[in-house]
């Protein structure tokens, strides 16, 4: 796509690659990437529109500004959602979301529906209701009608001037499925500049639980076949657009060997190095919000299991990052459960990374 597209690239073959992200924690997912182009000589500038750092979600975007001179960050421009026209995309683009979940195929994802709709006015809502009981055929015309009004909306002036202030020879953009996203804004200013675009799907869900990509960048690179069938069949990507990649943000995980010996690591965890153990690994808190709960249940389960290797090894119970408060209560667990990482761990942090993959391998 890049080599065949008048482009700002120097006469040295580098290019200026502009990324734009929801937060700089997605540098997560694509660290390797950006480091194995910065290696080459490219100019990367990551833009992000909301500057969180909750988890230390910077902390890696400023660790490759440090490292590489080539490599800078800031704020991405977002429309303004204190003006007519900001308000207009914001409802329109989130209610073609919410309508995505109305059709036949969501019908028993009512968690993913109520996570949309509760940011969807009350007569939207109705209205979308109602053409869906009319059957799918009624629902398509609908929301092809709210496309072509969303598409008639005018640009934003300030994604604008910063796409021309920028000049990049590419526009890598991610998750772009986000509920109502502005970087609809980035892919269309993008491409009226001639400039091409790039997709980066940075997880295994975000083509079936998130939103609608609402315009179809130059290309979408996806982790797999699954991932190209639901590019194809759910969001309308046309098959020539997609380039299947593999997991970029697992690309480490193949020439990765155990950082410690397996009494080493039990020492850190706690675990017998006599013995096996069982790894518990955590889901975030939309999909488990009582999951500490259910780990008592399951434990209780795995104890009475017939086998005495099973109903007596070890168990590494794994906290996700995001969700990690509920297993603080005060829970009745034996002394062969073990947690790891330790509430507070940097999830940024390099050891976080080696740990996960020894408790996997040694699992």
């Amino acid at each position: 796509m890049i080599d065949n597209t008048q482009t700002t690239a120097s006469q040295s073959g580098t290019l200026d690659i502009l990324f734009v992200m929801h937060n700089a924690g997605f540098v997560r997912n694509y660290e390797g990437v950006l480091r194995n182009l910065l290696a080459r000589g490219h100019r990367i500038h990551v833009a992000y529109e909301h500057n969180r750092n909750k988890l230390g979600e910077n902390v890696q975007v400023e660790r490759l500004a440090a490292e590489y001179d080539n490599f800078t960050h800031g704020a991405a421009p977002r429309r303004e959602t204190n003006d007519y026209w900001g308000v207009a995309a914001q409802v329109l683009r989130t209610y073609l979301d919410y309508l995505r979940y109305l059709h036949p195929r969501y019908r028993l994802a009512t968690k993913l529906r109520l996570r949309v709709a509760v940011q969807v006015p009350a007569f939207l809502r109705g209205l979308g209701r109602i053409v869906a009981a009319a059957g799918p055929w009624v629902l398509s015309g609908f929301v092809h009608t709210v496309r072509c009004i969303e598409r008639q909306l005018p640009p934003a002036p300030q994604i604008r001037k910063f796409i021309q202030s920028r000049r990049p020879s590419v526009l890598l953009i991610t998750p772009l499925v986000d509920i109502g996203s502005d970087q609809v804004d980035y892919i269309r200013e993008a491409s009226a500049a001639k400039i091409p675009t790039a997709l980066g799907v940075s997880s295994w869900d975000n083509l079936t639980n998130k939103g609608e990509m609402q315009v179809i960048p130059d290309r979408v690179l996806l982790w797999n076949e699954s991932q190209k069938i639901e590019a194809i069949e759910i969001h309308g990507v046309p098959e020539d657009r997609v380039i299947v990649t593999g997991a970029q943000n697992f690309d480490d995980w193949f020439n990765w060997q155990p950082s410690k010996t397996r009494e080493a690591f039990g020492r850190v965890v706690g675990l017998s190095s006599e013995k096996p153990f069982i790894l518990y690994l955590g889901s975030s808190f939309f999909i488990a919000p009582k999951e500490a709960e259910f780990a008592q249940r399951w434990l209780a389960a795995l104890r009475a299991f017939p086998d005495p290797v099973v109903a007596n090894a070890d168990v590494l119970i794994r906290p996700h990052p995001n969700n990690t408060r509920q297993w603080l209560r005060d829970y009745a667990y034996d002394a062969r459960v073990h947690f790891w990482p330790k509430y507070g761990a940097d999830p940024f942090a390099g050891e976080f990374k080696n740990d996960f993959f020894d408790s996997l391998y040694y699992s």
